[in-house]
Formats: structure tokens, sequence, C-alpha cells
């Protein structure tokens, strides 16, 4: 559903359902695919494809195992709450920084939310993070960065709802040291090759990776992804741009391949997955 936003894509949005324009403004800036009906194909700059198929095929349940099994648990009562509310702000977290308990070479962090709300805002994320009955309103709620630690891993992957809101109160889509007073490339999290110990830097605001998440995302302002969004359901109710990464098609990562009912990888484009 896109409401009245638009939807930018370097390759195409693909959907198993009828993709919803309701709003005069709806636009995909891109192509489109889908199983059932394409709401509006003019307000599709490129190709329009309807009731195609066969359907796209969603990852098996088994997705978040290999994660779970090699990640170490962050424990939802030691991530501080502001206004009764978990959040995640102002850190680094990374194979060699986690302020919440016992790193990870790898990066991968799981958190079993136990039906509580989750916030992630201000921070720099180097690594996996896995959610686990995450509560309502469960979201990104500023701008962040974010890369998986391990290359072709994932950066998010959610089992529920969650939303992303990447412009945040400074609305400038990047991350800012010198607004924050933190250092987010310290010793042992090098960004782009590099380590310092100064407040100057600024970072672009994107989360760059897969995104698996198994209920709906919420886009409730501006946000910026590169790499593959995975996801039950999407509904935009500001404009989001998704530009896909090929490497998850060529080196599929742990969950997105080989699953139970045959071998899968994540396809050309946004918010779809494929059985080869």
């Amino acid at each position: 559903d896109l409401g009245s936003s638009t939807l930018n894509t370097n390759q195409q949005a693909s959907s198993n359902s009828k993709i919803k324009m309701p709003g005069s403004g709806a636009k995909i800036s891109g192509h489109a695919w889908s199983a059932s009906e394409i709401e509006d194909p003019s307000r599709v700059t490129g190709l329009a494809e309807a009731f195609q198929s066969p359907a796209r095929e969603a990852p098996g349940a088994n997705v978040f195992d290999y994660y779970l099994a090699n990640g170490a648990e962050i424990e939802i009562g030691d991530i501080p709450t502001f206004a009764g509310v978990h959040t995640i702000s102002t850190v680094v977290l990374s194979p060699a920084s986690n302020p919440f308990g016992d790193t990870n070479p790898e990066g991968v962090y799981y958190i079993d939310c136990k039906g509580q709300r989750l916030n992630i805002l201000w921070s720099r994320i180097v690594g996996t993070l896995v959610l686990l009955n995450a509560g309502a309103e469960s979201g990104v709620t500023a701008e962040l960065q974010w890369d998986p630690a391990v290359p072709n891993y994932p950066a998010l992957l959610v089992d529920g709802d969650f939303s992303f809101d990447m412009t945040g109160l400074f609305g400038n889509h990047a991350l800012w040291e010198g607004t924050l007073s933190k250092n987010f490339n310290p010793s042992g999290t090098p960004y782009e090759g590099n380590t310092d110990s100064d407040k100057i830097d600024i970072y672009p605001g994107w989360i760059n990776g897969l995104v698996y998440v198994s209920g709906k995302i919420e886009i409730n302002d501006e946000s910026y992804f590169n790499g593959a969004v995975v996801a039950g359901e999407v509904e935009l109710n500001q404009d989001a741009t998704f530009n896909y990464s090929g490497s998850f098609l060529a080196s599929p990562p742990p969950g997105f391949s080989g699953d139970a009912g045959g071998p899968q990888r994540v396809s050309p484009g946004t918010w779809r997955h494929a059985a080869y």
C-alpha cells in the first residue's frame, strides 16, 4: 500500500497481492511486478507486470535458525528505557563493540523483546540484528548507519512487524557525530577502513544489506535501503528509496538458501523471494 507516497527503486517492487495506490501522489519510480493487480499501472514509471505467476516464495520458518545458533543474545532488560520504551540509542554495535553484553565475531546479535516495544536510533550498527517478539510500534525512529559485519549477511531480521523513520529529529537523513557528541568509528569498528577518536564525522543515513520482516513494514518518514527488502506486507506513509544489490542473488546468506521446501535465493528486485 503506497498511500500517497513514492517508492523509488533501481530495480523492481514485487508483491504477491494487489499493489495499492490510493492517494493521488502515489507512484513507483522503477518497475513493478505483482501476482495480483497493480491498481494504477500508469503511475509506474517503468515496466508494470500484473497478474504474474508463480507467486514469490517467502523464506522458510527456519530463516532465523543460523543467527540464533551462532549469535550473541542481548537481554531486553539490559537495554535502557526512555519514556518506558527500550531504546538502543547513540551506541556502536559491532563485532568489537556491544554495550549490552558479550561481543560476537560475526556481529550477530539477537533480542527476544518479549512483547515489549524496542526503538533503534542515532546509532551505528555493523552487524546482523535479529528481533523476536517485538512489541507494537517497534522500529527505527531516527537517523542511523547500518551495515552487516559479514558481507552478504542480513542487516536486520524481524519476526513480526517493524516500522522505519530514518529522518528523525534532525531531518537530514545523516548520522552526525558532532550533534550527538559520539564517536561512531572508534578503534575496532572502522568506517571505510578508518578509525579515529574525534566527533566530527558524518555518516550517510542508510541501511545497507538485506532486511527481512516477517510481518508488516511501515515507512513513517523518508527511509533509505541499499540491498534487498523482503516483508510480508509493506505500507508507505512517506517516500522511501530501495536500491537493489545483486550480491544476495549471487551468494544468498544463511536462511535464504537451501531452506526446507527447496533451495531459495533472493531474486532481483525489492520485497520478493523466489525459488530457483
